[in-house]
């Protein structure tokens, strides 16, 4: 039995403030912050050209500084070369690719992972982020992939320089502003050729075997909330895996999706046929939704979608629903096999 958890999760922050912070004083109430919504954000996004800085030299070679103008338009003094970074995020495997491990990182969205046995060492600093376990770790930089409030961003910044970094775009972007953040502009540039060249090869292969032929389409779902919501994948995930010049093609409503950056939508089920493509790739929380996914496949609004009659469906596991760079890349040695097992 696959067990899934779901890409989309109600994040639950609780923030301490930063007066008990440098008191040291314990633990402050929880207080309900705003949810990590995996929209596309509607500010601007920096790129790594665009956030440029300027190197300050503090006297000490081993602790020049620079300025950085992150994601939310602060300038930042961070470490011209971060050694100690803690990453709160869902994208990992993007700092991994780099060849950078954290000394932290938010657990809850790392467990699941195709490289999680890759994180032996880093320690949990929960999510998103408690500021006495990051603190102990004694970090020269933070890194945010997460929308946080304001109130926590400022005691973050207290314990190390903090950025912030959009996780909505392509991974080749946020590989070129992470390697500007972390002075690993040359591990960056290789990735990107080295996927390039990979996934051009893999998707020659798929037409030449025949497991992908020209113009057929894809769409990824994700049925959701105890089997209550259903959703459409755009730009993020494995979804943005799949198309590819020599391989699969965006359905109309998914493209729409495309064109307008979104990173997921929901859909009813009975318009499951107008977004679902010639194949079918589908994501379950089996832990909350799995009694009712099992009616929903004996359901004709299931059963005549034409992947479904044509053995084009297919149940993928959520560790190959991350975003990352690492993910991204090992999918492509993964997705035959997902193929051959029909839903």
């Amino acid at each position: 039995m696959i067990q899934v958890r779901p890409l989309i999760t109600t994040l639950q922050a609780v923030f301490f403030s930063a007066a008990l912070l440098l008191s040291g004083c314990g633990q402050s109430a929880p207080t309900p912050a705003p949810t990590d919504a995996a929209q596309k954000t509607s500010e601007a996004p920096t790129t790594a050209k665009g956030a440029a800085a300027t190197t300050q030299p503090t006297g000490d070679s081993q602790k020049q500084t620079r300025l950085y103008k992150d994601f939310m338009n602060r300038e930042v003094e961070i470490p011209a070369h971060a050694e100690r970074v803690i990453f709160i995020g869902n994208t990992a495997g993007d700092l991994l690719a780099l060849g950078v491990k954290p000394v932290g990182l938010n657990m809850i969205d790392a467990k699941p992972t195709v490289f999680g046995g890759e994180l032996q060492g880093v320690e949990d600093v929960g999510h998103p982020g408690d500021p006495e376990k990051m603190l102990a770790l004694n970090p020269d930089l933070i890194i945010l992939g997460v929308n946080i409030e304001e109130e926590r961003l400022q005691v973050f910044s207290k314990i190390a320089p903090t950025v912030a970094f959009d996780k909505y775009r392509p991974v080749k972007e946020r590989l070129l502003t992470l390697g500007d953040i972390l002075d690993r502009q040359p591990e960056a540039k290789a990735w990107i050729a080295d996927y390039e060249k990979q996934t051009e090869q893999f998707w020659s292969n798929m037409q030449a075997q025949g497991q992908v032929k020209p113009n057929e389409t894809a769409s990824v779902f994700i049925f959701y909330d105890g089997g209550k919501s259903l959703y459409a994948l755009g730009t993020q995930g494995l979804s943005s895996s799949l198309y590819h010049e020599k391989g699969f093609k965006p359905t109309g409503a998914i493209q729409k999706m495309l064109d307008n950056g979104v990173s997921f939508e929901e859909f009813s089920k009975e318009r499951l046929g107008e977004v679902a493509g010639d194949h079918l790739f589908l994501m379950v929380s089996l832990d909350d939704s799995k009694a009712e996914f099992e009616r929903f496949i004996e359901n004709p609004l299931w059963k005549n979608l034409p992947a479904v009659k044509n053995g084009h469906a297919y149940l993928v596991d959520a560790k190959w629903g991350y975003d990352d760079a690492i993910t991204k890349q090992r999918i492509l040695g993964e997705l035959p096999t997902i193929m051959q097992a029909k839903k």
